[in-house]
Formats: C-alpha cells, structure tokens, sequence
C-alpha cells in the first residue's frame, strides 16, 4: 500500500537473461505505476506501445543503471527513496470506496537492444493500493488481501471457494508463525 507524497519504498531488480546481453554495457531501468486493469495490455504482443503510455503517475527516483557485477555474477540495481508524487485515478467510475478499490501495479522496466533487435523488458509488482489519507489504509489492506488470495492478480471476484480461503488463510497465517 502507498500514500502519496508519504510512503518511501525500495526495491531490487535482476535481470536473469545472462551477462553476454550486459556486460560491458549498463541498461537504464525506469519505475513506473500502472492502473490494474491495464497491467495485461503491457505484456500483450498485439498492443506494441511504449509503456510509458501506460503510466498514470509520477515516481520519484525511478530511474537507475542496471549494471553487471562480476563478483556476483548478477546484473541488478537496488532503488532506494521510491515515492509516489501523484497518481492521477480513473475518471468515470462510481461508487464510495473507489479509492481503496483501485489496484495498481509498479512496473519496472528497460529496453534491450542485441543485433540491432530492441526487446522491451519489464516486470510487475504484486497488486497494491494508493490511499490519500490514513482512514482508507484498512479498507485498501481488504483489497490487497483479498487479491492476492485469487488465483490471477487484478481479475475482480466476488467470492471464493472454501478452498481458496483455507489455502490463503494457511500461506497467510504461516507468514506470521
């Protein structure tokens, strides 16, 4: 869950593709936020956009060199100091708790260029929450609950089985043991 302009998070990206693709080469890595229901539009082939189209945020300090350490044999950068600055909501939509209904997700990514082919890499985070004020963080914790107990992220449910609430219920409780 993020506040705007509050919440400072960090985060660890590695890039698995092997060091030939960066070795003597760093990538410039960039944060971004996407609206939930837009997160599968990114990763579909048919919709070749940038993804910055898909932002609907600002983050501050979001952008970093992926480098190659030799030491560690991983090409990795960590952010520090991440935070939201604005985030602008979808327009249109009804209803009282819209702000802690919303799912977002965080989206780092880069661009590849190996003979003359350019590959745009990304990847998201899990699903979370943006509130203004600290009376939603509850309500935007339910959300973030109950998502992550469905089986697909950012796919709206209305119930569950037993089995899926006795599966959550036992990953989630043996966090806390």
């Amino acid at each position: 869950m993020l506040r705007t302009n509050c919440t400072k998070f960090s985060s660890k990206v590695s890039l698995l593709v092997g060091k030939i693709f960066i070795e003597r080469k760093t990538l410039p890595v960039k944060v971004s936020i996407v609206l939930g229901e837009k997160v599968k539009d990114i990763f579909d082939p048919l919709k070749l956009k940038k993804k910055d189209e898909f932002n609907c945020g600002e983050i501050i300090n979001g952008k970093k060199a992926l480098m190659y350490d030799r030491t560690k044999g991983e090409a990795s950068t960590e952010f520090q100091n991440l935070m939201l600055k604005k985030i602008t909501r979808e327009k249109g939509k009804k209803g009282s708790n819209l702000v802690t209904e919303e799912k977002f997700s965080i989206i780092f990514s880069t661009e590849l260029n190996w003979e003359n082919i350019e590959f745009q890499l990304c990847i998201q985070s899990m699903p979370i929450v943006v509130v203004s004020h600290d009376s939603q963080k509850i309500q935007g914790m339910a959300t973030i609950t109950w998502d992550n107990a469905v089986e697909e992220s950012f796919v709206d449910t209305e119930s569950l089985s037993w089995g899926q609430v006795m599966i959550f219920s036992h990953i989630y409780c043996l966090q806390y043991i």
